[in-house]
C-alpha cells in the first residue's frame, strides 16, 4: 500500500511539474510567436486557457495593470502550492 501511495503521489507531482512548464513555454511563446494558429502553440492555449480564463473571471481582472496580467504568475504560485501540500500529503 505505501507502494502505491509513494507511486501516485510521484505521479502526481510530475503532472504538475509538468503543467507548470508547459505555462512557462506558453508565456514565452506569447511574446514570440507570430501566427498564433500553429498547432503547437493552439494546443498549449486548450492546455493554458481554461485555468487562467477562470482565475481571471474570479479575481474579476484586477490581476491586470496596464497592460501587465498577472493571471499567469498567480496560476504558476498556485501550481506550486498544490505540488507542495502533495507532497507533504503522499511523502511524510
Amino acid at each position: 500500500m505505501l507502494v502505491f501511495k509513494v507511486f501516485i503521489g510521484n505521479m502526481v507531482v510530475a503532472a504538475l511539474q509538468a503543467y507548470s512548464w508547459i505555462l512557462i513555454a506558453y508565456l514565452i511563446a506569447t511574446w514570440f510567436v507570430q501566427n498564433r494558429y500553429a498547432g503547437w502553440f493552439v494546443f498549449l492555449s486548450r492546455l493554458v486557457d481554461p485555468p487562467l480564463a477562470w482565475l481571471r473571471r474570479v479575481t474579476k481582472n484586477k490581476l491586470t495593470i496596464g497592460m501587465l496580467d498577472l493571471t499567469p504568475l498567480v496560476l504558476f504560485f498556485a501550481i506550486h502550492l498544490l505540488t507542495s501540500m502533495v507532497r507533504s500529503i503522499f511523502f511524510r
